[in-house]
C-alpha cells in the first residue's frame, strides 16, 4: 500500500474550485460584517484563506489553541508560528530582564509544571 498523491482534479479545475470558494467567503464576509473572526487551532487550506480574507478586509482573526497547561487556551492574532506576545515575553526571559520572581506569569508557570 503506497499514498497516491496525485489530484482527481486538473489545474483548471481546481482553479475554479478556488475562486468558488473565495466567493463565497467574500460574499459571506461582506454580508456578515463581522466584528473579528474565531478560529480553533487553523489547519486547513480553507482556515488560510479564511485569514488571508480577514486580513484584506481589515477584520481581527483569533486564533485558538488549546494548551498543556491546566486545560486552557491561548489566542492569538498571528496564524503561523509563536503569537507575538509569547515570543516577546520568551525573548525578555532569554536576556534576562524578567524572572520568575518579577514576573507573575513566569511564577506561576513554574507552580503548575
Amino acid at each position: 500500500m503506497h499514498s497516491d498523491y496525485r489530484s482527481g482534479f486538473t489545474h483548471e479545475e481546481m482553479l475554479k474550485i478556488l475562486q468558488h470558494a473565495l466567493r463565497r467567503m467574500d460574499s459571506f464576509l461582506n454580508e456578515a460584517r463581522p466584528d473579528f473572526i474565531v478560529n480553533h487551532a487553523p489547519v486547513t487550506f480553507v482556515d488560510y484563506l479564511y485569514y488571508l480574507c480577514a486580513r484584506y478586509k481589515n477584520t481581527p482573526f483569533l486564533n485558538i489553541r488549546s494548551m498543556k497547561i491546566k486545560n486552557c487556551v491561548r489566542v492569538s492574532t498571528s496564524f503561523f508560528g509563536l503569537p507575538p506576545q509569547i515570543a516577546g515575553r520568551y525573548a525578555e526571559y532569554r536576556k534576562g530582564t524578567e524572572s520568575p520572581e518579577t514576573d507573575p506569569a513566569l511564577r506561576e508557570a513554574r507552580r503548575v509544571c
